[in-house]
């Protein structure tokens, strides 16, 4: 299993670089770093001169994840194991209820950046929704929650807006 700072490293810098380019936030590059501590938000960095944090969460199917290392395992390993059937469903709501349960060590703003990496089959105006379904009926530490799509970046709550990726 990777540690912490490999992750952030080959998953949470790039998904986060690529999503500020995007949506076109004026964040200081040189400041952006990873929080280290189970009650800290993933990332810290200067936004228009504030520290302001991010927690990043991937909208993934289990079973999908699963599937596709199997597959990758399998691959490696030259075996002519035929590929699988594996069954899908939106994890959304179950990913976004966990994130508003968990509480941050910081009284700085934090946003959610929620992202898809081909790991589920759920289409953003799906995600949108369950994460606006949950974030209108719950209470929530989160500054924004925003949604780094297959083809855009949307600011989903407390407004919406689409931003091309």
């Amino acid at each position: 299993m990777a540690t912490e700072e490999q992750k952030y490293l080959s998953v949470e810098r790039p998904v986060f670089l690529a999503f500020i380019k995007s949506a076109k936030l004026l964040i200081d590059h040189e400041s952006i770093c990873k929080e280290i501590g189970s009650s800290m938000p993933d990332i810290s960095c200067r936004l228009t001169d504030k520290t302001h944090y991010f927690e990043l969460v991937e909208i993934c199917d289990s079973r999908i994840a699963e599937a596709n290392a199997f597959e990758l395992k399998n691959f490696a390993a030259d075996n002519d194991t035929p590929a699988s059937y594996t069954r899908a469903a939106d994890p959304t709501g179950n990913i976004i209820r966990d994130k508003f349960k968990k509480t941050y060590n910081t009284s700085h703003p934090i946003d959610l950046l929620c992202y898809v990496a081909g790991r589920t089959v759920s289409p953003d105006d799906l995600i949108i929704s369950r994460i606006l379904e949950i974030a209108e009926s719950k209470k929530t530490s989160f500054n924004r929650i925003w949604l780094y799509g297959e083809k855009y970046v949307y600011s989903v709550w407390p407004q919406y807006i689409e931003y091309p990726r």
